[in-house]
């Protein structure tokens, strides 16, 4: 019997409390999420090097009083597509922040009641649902310049489909970086005999 494949994503964990800092990581080992954490002079070189973090763990107070949001704005900068979660103290929602504060944040939670992160995770770092006006832009782009490659051809689109494999198969074309509010990374060509492959990949 063959074991089916889980999902797992990397997470960043940004937690001065020792306390829960442990029940975060219970609640990732729960939810399918490898905690990394970073030394708060190493956050932003950590976010620029680690392309393939889901989500960020932040406490409100790391690096000072108001620590986790000035550094929420700078970590907005550099990774927006990167969901935020905001562990406070007593608080578990957004109300007494700025609008524009409330928007750095995904969900606020106490370290109490984590676990109604759970649905929040699910549908933020394992969503498999693709904007179909992003997968038609690309679909419509690469048709346009396959065309105009192979003027002899016929090329023609299947109904997308997700990839979950990490393994490129084939000849590696090209790697096109693609960014949008919804997602960061790049687009990779994949052929083979026969076949063109476009593998999408939320980062």
């Amino acid at each position: 019997m063959v074991e089916k494949a889980e999902l797992v994503s990397k997470v960043l964990v940004l937690e001065e409390s020792q306390d829960s800092a442990v029940r975060i990581k219970a609640f990732c080992d729960a939810n399918n999420l490898v905690g990394v954490k970073a030394q708060l002079e190493n956050v932003m070189g950590v976010l620029k090097s680690n392309v393939d973090l889901g989500a960020i763990f932040l406490c409100e107070g790391y690096g000072g009083a108001d620590g986790g949001v000035a550094l929420a704005r700078e970590i907005h900068v550099v990774r927006p597509e990167l969901p935020v979660f905001l562990r406070r103290q007593s608080l578990d929602h957004l109300d007494d922040f700025s609008e524009q504060d409330r928007s750095l944040f995904c969900q606020a939670y106490t370290i109490d009641n984590i676990d109604k992160l759970g649905p929040v995770v699910n549908e933020t770092i394992f969503s498999l649902v693709y904007p179909n006006a992003l997968v038609r832009g690309i679909t419509e782009i690469t048709k346009a310049a396959l065309e105009s490659q192979f003027k002899d051809m016929d090329v023609t689109s299947e109904a997308p489909y997700i990839v979950r494999d990490r393994i490129i198969y084939g000849e590696l074309f090209t790697l096109i970086p693609l960014e949008s509010n919804w997602c960061r990374g790049y687009m990779m060509l994949q052929t083979g005999l026969g076949f063109v492959q476009e593998p999408l990949h939320r980062l």
